[in-house]
């Protein structure tokens, strides 16, 4: 024992281990175990960051090994995250200091923390807030003083909002660079304390794992199932042909007519995605062929011009700023310069800001000039009143607002205006005329996403019905911006043109999106910080779609003004 180490506190009666999120955060003491802890300790510090020579893989094992301890974390029987403590010397974060006494002098009984190590697909979860967590407790119980690490370059961020402090100048280690760290145990920062306690009050630290703390979808996609979607979801898979399985695809047509204002539905296996395809396939078919207009304030107005690119379709594209509805006054003068039966392209919901678009000013403005409108109503078919009448084509898809499986392509409009037009050149999968006309599925279809679609209309299979969820979605869109607005964070739709089921906003000052969606995670809330137009722009999202309910959001919000409170 170093001179002036105090003697470790006993072990508190406490399982060093816990679960957390159907994730198992223990001591690693089998042999399968610390095999996958080489393995992991070679893919992390030689191959990604290059911290070592390649000993030819595919294991690497620490030259502490013989006195580490590792907590790892494991997802079933894969360990998808460890990091090695260890509280004999000599510390390797000596080698990086100019006066490696200085240990000795400030910390009275230190744990060396290292080889912090997780897999790719694991470090946007709550995988390393839980195994931080273990090791927290670890410290704790056994009386250690401090914490000892060595940072590399590019973590420094997330070591200094854990509590460390460099102590000395960073130093190079092969290709990597790191700056040695300390940390008194009991000076955890308020926030992470907070995080910590919520974290601790999620886990389960029985003998035996609890199952899974269940995990509300707050994403715009898949959304959260009802139990009846879910019931409808274990039913046996049976051929799309069967008399049963018709009868439930042309409920589900019905249904969908009938929230669109009583246009025709159609229904093929695809994404929302796939549904624009055909209506750029159908555009293209149009003889005689005329320029047309796509209207761009997002993703996924630009995604529509995309499309309309690669059909060879001839268009101009009026763009506006992310964030903000359409101009009626610029759409109206380029809207004149279109010729009788050319056509007008957009998104109503646009996904990426949560903006709506004004569809019902566009459609009046349009049918006075004979042009064709088609519409993505991706987002909004399921969270707002439609009425498509007049629409030349408009697209939705059974994952979203419906509350269902994703899988469907859903096709809105006039049967009999599609009748009249050529579609020899349009692919076969892709004909939207043919199936407008054919009863059932017209090509395969899993009855699962029938089933599971049939069951998430019921709550729109009503006027009534319909009335009272869009009702409730709006209250549930107006809790969440008033909860963001609390909590310091910014939505990006003005009220006026806001989706009541997506909003995308600025995180408070100063915290980044991942750290958002983190507080949400350990409350048990997925939110969005992943789709690709997100990440440039500093954006998060949240959705309630499907069956997300008021005490849901009552919840998340709970658990943010906590942190933010804290902070």
């Amino acid at each position: 024992m170093l001179a002036g180490q105090l003697p470790p506190r006993p072990h508190p009666r406490r399982p060093p281990h816990l679960y957390l999120a159907g994730l198992t955060f223990k001591r690693a003491d089998s042999a399968d175990e610390l095999r996958q802890v080489h393995e992991l300790n070679y893919l992390t510090f030689v191959r990604e960051i290059g911290q070592h020579e390649d000993p030819g893989g595919p294991a690497l094992v620490d030259k502490f090994h013989d006195r580490n301890l590792y907590l790892i974390a494991k997802r079933g029987p894969e360990v998808v995250a460890m990091l090695a403590v260890h509280d004999r010397p000599p510390f390797s974060v000596e080698s990086r200091l100019d006066d490696p006494s200085w240990i000795d002098r400030h910390c009275p009984r230190p744990l060396e923390v290292r080889l912090l190590a997780v897999r790719p697909t694991e470090r946007k979860s709550v995988v390393l807030p839980g195994l931080l967590l273990l090791l927290y407790r670890h410290a704790g119980d056994a009386g250690y003083s401090h914490l000892l690490a060595s940072g590399v370059r590019r973590q420094l961020g997330m070591y200094r909002k854990l509590g460390f402090e460099a102590i000395g100048a960073e130093r190079a280690t092969g290709h990597a660079f790191f700056t040695p760290l300390a940390m008194a145990v009991d000076n955890l920062p308020a926030p992470m304390r907070r995080i910590a306690a919520r974290l601790e009050r999620h886990a389960e630290s029985n003998e035996t794992p609890t199952p899974a703390e269940r995990v509300i979808s707050l994403l715009p996609g898949p959304p959260e199932f009802s139990p009846e979607v879910e019931r409808a979801l274990a039913e046996r898979a049976v051929s799309h042909r069967t008399s049963a399985c018709v009868a439930r695809f042309e409920r589900c047509r019905d249904v969908l007519g009938a929230m669109a204002g009583g246009v025709d539905a159609a229904m093929m296996m695809g994404s929302g995605t796939l549904a624009n395809e055909c209506v750029a396939a159908t555009l293209a078919s149009l003889r005689p062929r005329r320029a047309g207009l796509v209207l761009v304030n997002g993703e996924f107005g630009a995604r529509l011009a995309e499309q309309a690119r690669r059909w060879g379709l001839e268009f101009k594209m009026l763009e506006f700023a992310w964030g903000r509805a359409w101009n009626m006054d610029e759409v109206d003068a380029a809207l004149k310069g279109l010729d009788a039966g050319a056509w007008v392209w957009g998104v109503h919901g646009e996904t990426s800001t949560g903006v709506l678009n004004p569809i019902d000013d566009l459609l009046a403005r349009a049918r006075g000039r004979g042009l064709r409108v088609c519409l993505d109503c991706v987002s909004t078919l399921g969270s707002v009143p439609l009425d498509l009448d007049g629409v030349f084509l408009a697209t939705s898809a059974s994952g979203k607002c419906l509350g269902s499986l994703a899988g469907l392509a859903i096709l809105l409009g006039s049967a009999g205006a599609l009748r009249g037009l050529p579609t020899n050149t349009v692919p076969l999968a892709l004909d939207a005329r043919a199936a407008f006309d054919t009863r059932g599925p017209r090509f395969t279809i899993a009855s699962t996403l029938i089933n599971t679609l049939d069951a998430a209309l019921e709550r729109f299979a009503s006027r009534e019905k319909r009335e009272a969820e869009y009702a409730r979605l709006r209250r549930l869109g107006a809790m969440v911006r008033a909860g963001l607005r609390r909590a310091d964070a910014r939505p990006i739709a003005p009220d006026a043109c806001a989706s009541p089921t997506v909003t995308t906003f600025e995180p408070p000052p100063g915290e980044s999106p991942e750290r958002f969606a983190l507080v949400c995670r350990a409350a048990g809330f997925e939110i969005n910080v992943q789709s690709p137009y997100l990440p440039p722009r500093g954006w998060a999202q949240i959705a309630t779609m499907g069956n997300v309910q008021e005490h849901d959001v009552e919840r998340v919000f709970k658990a943010l003004h906590q942190w933010h409170g804290a902070r």
